[in-house]
């Protein structure tokens, strides 16, 4: 015999099944609340931390500065000389290893070059030691770019005399040239 079940049945069985539905909904919204609330922690977290990177990094140029070389322009100076580049204890100056400066303007040239003659010679001693393969690293080992830009500042001392000095610098220095400026000012 064949029994047909009551609407009150089908209707039970899809309030039951709809009330599982709505729990397991119910469930995942709330992981995914919690995963939310988990992402924000991190998040803030992350944040606090890259600001004290960043300050540590603001605290490492104060105290050790951004090392280039000085080409010319300050008669003080020797060109070809090593110097360091410092926070100023003022408003919008810097240091100059040990001597203080307002800077009036900053500029950057990049500039590259390939060396051809090291280039050359590494083509020769890769094919001598492997021929084929040895020739194309050599020449890409021998000719690598070298950086020759060139940092300029407007300089003034003490006594108000106002410099051109060039400095030989790569990006990265130069940033944390303008970062170091930035924050003196």
């Amino acid at each position: 015999m064949f029994f047909k079940k009551s609407s009150d049945e089908k209707s039970a069985k899809e309030i039951e099944k709809s009330e599982k539905r709505y729990q397991k909904e119910k469930k995942k919204r709330e992981r995914a609340d919690r995963r939310d609330e988990k992402l924000s922690k991190l998040e803030t977290k992350l944040n606090s931390l890259q600001e004290k990177q960043e300050q540590n990094q603001m605290e490492n140029l104060n105290i050790i500065g951004v090392k280039i070389q000085h080409i010319s322009g300050y008669p003080k100076i020797k060109a070809g000389k090593d110097v360091r580049i410092l926070p100023g204890n003022e408003t919008g100056k810097l240091r100059i290893d040990s001597i203080l400066f307002r800077v009036k303007g900053v500029d950057w040239g990049e500039k590259t070059k390939r060396s051809g003659g090291k280039a050359a010679v590494g083509t020769i001693v890769g094919t001598v030691l492997a021929p084929g393969v040895g020739t194309v690293a050599g020449a890409a080992i021998g000719g690598r770019r070298r950086d020759d830009s060139i940092l300029t500042m407007q300089i003034e001392d003490d006594l108000n005399i106002t410099y051109t000095a060039y400095f030989r610098c790569n990006n990265e220095e130069y940033q944390q040239i303008l970062k170091m400026f930035s924050n003196s000012i």
